[in-house]
C-alpha cells in the first residue's frame, strides 16, 4: 500500500470481502459496484473441477470467451459489465481513482486499456495484491 498515492478523487471496490478489507485500508468513503465482481460462474461456484459436468466443462474450456457457465456469465459478459462502469465514471470527470477488484477486472482493464486482446487477456499475469495503473482512454 505505501507505493499508492492517497490523492484519489473517488474509491470503489467490488462488494465481495476480500476487496471490502483492502479497501477499507485507504477510506471509509468507498463506492461498492457489483460490476467490480470476479466472473460470475453460477451453478459452478464453489464446486471443484471434478464435481462438474465435465461436458458443459469442456464446452466452457473451448469457449470461456462466449460460453457462460450455467447461470453464470462469459469472458464478454464480464468485459462488457467493466466497460459500462468504466463508461460511467469517465462521465464523472475524475482524474484519479483507486478500484480494489478481481483478477478478472483486471485483465478486462488490459483489454480497454492497454489493447490486449480478449482472447490472450486469460493468460496475463496477475499478482495478488497488485498494483496496476492504467492511464489510458477507453477505445
Amino acid at each position: 500500500m505505501n507505493e499508492l498515492p492517497t490523492d484519489f478523487d473517488a474509491i470503489f471496490s467490488s462488494p465481495l470481502s476480500r476487496c471490502k478489507l483492502l479497501a477499507e485500508n485507504f477510506s471509509h468513503k468507498i463506492v461498492y459496484d457489483n460490476r467490480l465482481m470476479e466472473l460470475n460462474f453460477g451453478d459452478w461456484e464453489g464446486k471443484n473441477w471434478n464435481d462438474i459436468n465435465q461436458s458443459e466443462l469442456h464446452e466452457w474450456m473451448e469457449n470461456y470467451i462466449t460460453i457462460a457457465p450455467s447461470s453464470g456469465e462469459s469472458l464478454i459478459d464480464l468485459l462488457n459489465r467493466f466497460s459500462d462502469f468504466i463508461t460511467e465514471v469517465k462521465l464523472k470527470k475524475y482524474k484519479k481513482i483507486l478500484i480494489v477488484t478481481h483478477a478478472g477486472i483486471i485483465k478486462c482493464a488490459m483489454n480497454l486499456f492497454n489493447n490486449i486482446a480478449v482472447d490472450k487477456i486469460m493468460m496475463e499475469k496477475v499478482n495478488f495484491a497488485g498494483i496496476y495503473k492504467f492511464n489510458t482512454h477507453l477505445k
